[in-house]
């Protein structure tokens, strides 16, 4: 199956569209005529808080993620291990990891996995689909020795910001993501790991939720500074 026909998956269509149709009405809130700064202000913050409390690092490293996913957006496609590569030196910039920015020693498998990112990368199926398989393959193959989900996620937001999901960096998925808690993460990602239609499908529809959920967020936070 070719990545542009995982949309024809059980209930994947309508979760990408759920998603998509959240971040639109994100992104069309009057108030970021004239007060789109500060609400993206505060959606990275909120995110940052996120992604501290899912990859256990101190927020200061979280903000720099953040701020990294965003300067990679424009790049990833084209160059995936550069990005991913920066995303691990950044996370790891106050442990005791001796390889910062390097991948592991990998087996020829998991180095075809990892070179089939461009494909993926540069396929025609829909962001949110490559944005979250992408991630799901970086948690898989892990291809560093650590803060491979860390590295997975601003991998995922990066490319959604790249390829126009998310353009301004509004959108909240970690918020999403942890909302939705390790009782749904966990046996998602293990179904796309089994590898079969069914399994990549609560992949997609899982994620395609934490992105809804943080788009929703986002519309919070503009309604609160509305009022």
């Amino acid at each position: 199956m070719t990545f542009s026909r995982l949309v024809d998956l059980p209930g994947v269509e309508q979760s990408v569209k759920d998603a998509r149709d959240a971040m639109d009405l994100l992104r069309k809130q009057r108030i970021l005529r004239t007060k789109g700064a500060e609400v993206r202000i505060l959606a990275l913050s909120e995110s940052a808080r996120a992604e501290s409390e899912l990859g256990n690092i101190e927020i200061s490293i979280a903000v720099a993620l953040l701020e990294s996913s965003i300067s990679s957006a424009s790049s990833i496609a084209n160059s995936p291990m550069q990005a991913l590569a920066q995303f691990h030196s950044t996370v790891s910039a106050d442990s005791e990891v001796t390889q910062r920015g390097r991948p592991r020693e990998l087996s020829t498998e998991e180095s075809q996995r990892l070179f089939a990112l461009n494909d993926l990368l540069n396929s025609d199926a829909p962001a949110l689909i490559v944005a979250a398989l992408a991630m799901a393959e970086i948690m898989d193959i892990a291809p560093f020795s650590s803060s491979n989900e860390t590295v997975a996620r601003m991998a995922f937001r990066s490319i959604l910001i790249g390829r126009g999901f998310d353009p301004d960096a509004l959108g909240l998925p970690e918020v999403g993501m942890l909302a939705l808690g390790a009782t749904s993460f966990i046996p998602a990602l293990a179904a796309y790991r089994a590898g079969t239609p069914e399994g990549v499908a609560s992949w997609l529809r899982h994620i395609a939720s934490a992105v809804q959920y943080g788009a929703r967020r986002g519309i919070e936070i503009c309604d609160g500074l509305s009022s």
